[in-house]
């Protein structure tokens, strides 16, 4: 039986086949040392295809971003390799078709990209908005102008695209789910000058043509492969350009249901500021480890910022999957039902806590040949207020 995705497929009749199939958006042809056609799998980056050529040319007559049916794609395929649209030759197409859609290659539709689903990412408009402090930190350090070209990657409900182009005419947002996207469209839809949205791959920016003064990517790096993140980084981000990385981390009562159900948060403040510093030299360390021959994203800056808020259930729903409750809560039925009762009767008081957001600005640097990455410590962070 075929797996979900697959299609059953034995021969073909070309006046009556009406399947259609898409190229599944997480491969990419390219070539090897040699010049053979080969397939990257964005999802699983160490997975790599090796097809032939007549399997190259078929792959080409099908999209990713609309359906091709099947017949059709077997009848242009035929045209390109000369071939007479015959019962052999088209199943001799269909042998290699099979092999294609038994690979992951070929898909009876593409899927979102992303776990976030519609609900969910309702709760993430209304309770993981990101404060004004964060975005004015990012335009007054790049010195953001209206000619101001910028990628902010991972964008999600676009909040940060969104205020960056308050100031920029030339914002673009990319994300792989196609629910962020159209949120981010609707979102934006009164602004005078709205950002771009794309629903794009961001383990896929190395094949990326445009390059931008200032990069932001927020609370997202932990989704992608970190060797195509950063290749793909030097590939968007200018010479001597500017790219902001944002992460977040709380502080709540030791009492606060995240952290007695779901363990989340931290209660030590010194502790976290330290873990900020951790995290931004780790950055450090990476960019150095997979850097470009003679340019290197070097840390310039790090800023901190407090925001004492209440973590209520509806921040809960935009933080956490069910699956994550369910396995908290060791139950199987209805644990949003469950974890909602846990927060009942609760003050505003006491599920008051602070999310600290820790903005590292990496300058996209030109540097010699065995040039240290720079660490910092705790004395430089700037308190953002």
């Amino acid at each position: 039986m075929p797996t979900e995705g697959e299609v059953e497929l034995e021969t073909f009749d070309p006046a009556e086949d009406g399947r259609s199939l898409y190229v599944a958006e997480h491969m990419s042809l390219a070539v090897d040392d040699r010049g053979n056609p080969i397939l990257h799998d964005f999802a699983y980056p160490e997975r790599k295809l090796r097809i032939t050529e007549n399997e190259r040319v078929l792959l080409s007559c099908f999209r990713s971003s609309e359906p091709t049916a099947v017949v059709d794609a077997i009848s242009t395929y035929l045209r390109h390799v000369r071939q007479e649209q015959l019962e052999t030759t088209v199943n001799a197409a269909g042998v290699m078709l099979k092999r294609l859609v038994d690979a992951g290659i070929l898909v009876r539709g593409q899927k979102s990209g992303s776990p976030y689903t519609e609900k969910m990412i309702a709760s993430y408009c209304s309770a993981r908005r990101i404060p004004r402090q964060v975005c004015n930190n990012i335009i007054r350090t790049a010195g953001v102008t209206r000619e101001t070209h910028i990628l902010d990657i991972a964008t999600g409900t676009g909040e940060i695209a969104r205020q960056l182009a308050e100031t920029s005419n030339h914002v673009v947002g990319i994300d792989s789910s196609v629910n962020f996207v159209n949120t981010a469209r609707l979102q934006a839809r009164s602004q005078s000058h709205p950002p771009k949205f794309v629903r794009a791959c961001a383990n896929k920016l190395v094949l990326h043509e445009d390059t931008y003064d200032v990069v932001t990517l927020c609370q997202a790096f932990h989704w992608l492969n970190p060797a195509l993140a950063v290749r793909g980084l030097h590939q968007v981000v200018k010479q001597d350009g500017l790219l902001f990385l944002i992460e977040s981390k709380s502080m709540l009562p030791v009492s606060h249901p995240l952290r007695t159900v779901l363990k989340y948060g931290d209660s030590n403040d010194e502790l976290l500021t330290k873990e900020c510093v951790r995290q931004a030299n780790w950055y450090s360390r990476l960019f150095d480890l997979l850097r470009r021959p003679g340019w290197l994203f070097r840390l310039s800056q790090i800023a901190l910022f407090r925001e004492r808020r209440i973590f209520n259930i509806e921040f809960a729903r935009a933080f956490f999957f069910e699956a994550e409750v369910r396995s908290a809560l060791g139950t199987q039925d209805q644990p949003w039902t469950q974890l909602a009762d846990i927060f009942s009767g609760r003050s505003s008081s006491e599920l008051t806590g602070e999310l600290f957001w820790l903005v590292m600005c990496f300058e996209n640097a030109s540097v010699g040949r065995g040039h240290p990455a720079r660490e910092v410590s705790h004395s430089e962070i700037e308190f953002l207020k």
